[in-house]
C-alpha cells in the first residue's frame, strides 16, 4: 500500500492486480480517488483456467471492485480508457468518433454479465458463445521445447556445506517471498527436506539448452507432506522447477514433465500421481478449455494427496522470478532481490 502510494505521488502508474493466488485488489483499492484514478488500472495476472471459466476475468475484477465500493463508471475506466492511455493506444479504450469499435454490451453495472462482444464493429460473441470460432494452427517450433539433458538422482543431491541455510518463505496470497535463515536440515551430510518445519527441497533446472545447469534451495510454506511437484511454468525464464520431500519423487516428477514436452506433475516415489501436459512451449495446451479443466481438476486431486496448499503450482511458478522481493531461486542459484545480487545457499 505505501509503495503504491509513493509511486502515485511520483507520477507513476499503479496496476491493481487480482489473480488466482495473488490478491491485491482489496488492499490497494482505497488508493483510487478522484485525484488518482487517472493513473490507476485494474489488471489480471496468472489466473488458472478454472478461475477464468467459473469466476471470469476482468468482469470478475469489476464485480469485486464495485462490491468494495468503487463507482462503476470509474471501475470501467480503469479497465478501458486508462490502460489504453498507459500503453499509448490512441484510438482504443473509449466509445468515441474515430476510435476502434471494439465494444462490450453489459447487462448491468453490478454483475457485469457480458451480453454481446463486438470486434471492429462486427458481432463476434453473444451470451458467452463465440460466433466466429477459428482453429489456430500451432507450428512445430512451438513444440519440443523441453531440453533438460540427463536427469538423475544426482541432479537433486546437494552436500550440506554449512550450519545455516537461506530459505525462501512463501507469503499467503502474495508473490512476495521472505528471505529466511535457519538451521540447515541435513542427513548423512546431504541437504534434506524437513516436514516438521514445513521445509521442502527446491531445484530449478535450465530447460532451453540442455546445459544441465541447476540451482538449489529450500522452500517454506508450500505444505508438502511427501512426494514432489514439478512444472515448466516458472516465471519469467520458465525453466523446470521442482519442489519435493525426497530426491526420488523429485526425479520422477521432473522426468515426467520433460517427457510430456512441458506441463505440471505431482509424483510420489516412482509413481506419477497426476499430470497436466502443456506441450506448446511448455506453457500452453492445444486442447479445448473443457478438456483442460478436467485435467486441471485431476491434477489438483493428485496434488492434494501430498500437499496441503490449495493451489501449489501457482506459488511454485513464482519462486523463480528474480525481480520480486525478497529471495528467489534461478538455475544459476539464489538471488537476493533487494540487493539484486546472487547469494550462497549456506550462510556459515
Amino acid at each position: 500500500m505505501s509503495e503504491a502510494a509513493e509511486k502515485l505521488a511520483r507520477g507513476m502508474w499503479v496496476m491493481i492486480r487480482e489473480g488466482t493466488s495473488a490478491h491485491n485488489l482489496g488492499d490497494l483499492l482505497p488508493l483510487v480517488t478522484p485525484y488518482s484514478e487517472r493513473r490507476c488500472l485494474l489488471v489480471s495476472d496468472d489466473r488458472h483456467p478454472d478461475t477464468l471459466a467459473h469466476q471470469g476475468h476482468l468482469d470478475d475484477i469489476l464485480r469485486q471492485a464495485v462490491a468494495h465500493g468503487l463507482d462503476p463508471l470509474t471501475a470501467l475506466r480503469l479497465v478501458t480508457l486508462n490502460p489504453a492511455r498507459r500503453f499509448g493506444l490512441a484510438r482504443q479504450g473509449a466509445v468515441a468518433p474515430g476510435h476502434a469499435a471494439d465494444l462490450v454490451a453489459l447487462e448491468d453495472l453490478k454483475d457485469f454479465r457480458v451480453l454481446k462482444v463486438f470486434k471492429a464493429g462486427r458481432l463476434v460473441a453473444r451470451e458467452g458463445r463465440c460466433l466466429e470460432p477459428c482453429a489456430t494452427p500451432f507450428p512445430p517450433l512451438a513444440r519440443d521445447r523441453m531440453r533438460v539433458g540427463g536427469l538423475s538422482l544426482g541432479t537433486f543431491r546437494v552436500a550440506a556445506a554449512g550450519a545455516r541455510t537461506r530459505i525462501i518463505g512463501l507469503v499467503p496470497g502474495q508473490i512476495l517471498t521472505e528471505h529466511l535463515i535457519e538451521q540447515t536440515p541435513a542427513q548423512d551430510g546431504w541437504l534434506k527436506a524437513d516436514a516438521s518445519r514445513g521445509l521442502a527441497r527446491l531445484t530449478v533446472i535450465e530447460r532451453h539448452r540442455a546445459s544441465g545447469q541447476a540451482g538449489h534451495g529450500l522452500l517454506k510454506g508450500l505444505g508438502l507432506r511427501g512426494g514432489a511437484l514439478a512444472g515448466s511454468v516458472a516465471h519469467d525464464s520458465h525453466n523446470l522447477v521442482v519442489a519435493g520431500m525426497d530426491e526420488q519423487s523429485m526425479l520422477t516428477a521432473a522426468r515426467r514433465v520433460a517427457e510430456m514436452g512441458g506441463g505440471l506433475c505431482a509424483a510420489l516415489g516412482q509413481q506419477v500421481l497426476a499430470e497436466l501436459p502443456l506441450p506448446l512451449a511448455g506453457l500452453m495446451s492445444p486442447l479445448p478449455l473443457e478438456r483442460v479443466l478436467t485435467q486441471l481438476e485431476d491434477l489438483r486431486q493428485g496434488a492434494d494427496l501430498i500437499c496441503a496448499h490449495p493451489e501449489p503450482f501457482m506459488p511454485l511458478s513464482f519462486v523463480c522470478l528474480p525481480v520480486i522481493p525478497h529471495l528467489k531461486l534461478t538455475n544459476r542459484g539464489l538471488v537476493d532481490v533487494d540487493a539484486f545480487s546472487p547469494v550462497e545457499l549456506f550462510t556459515d
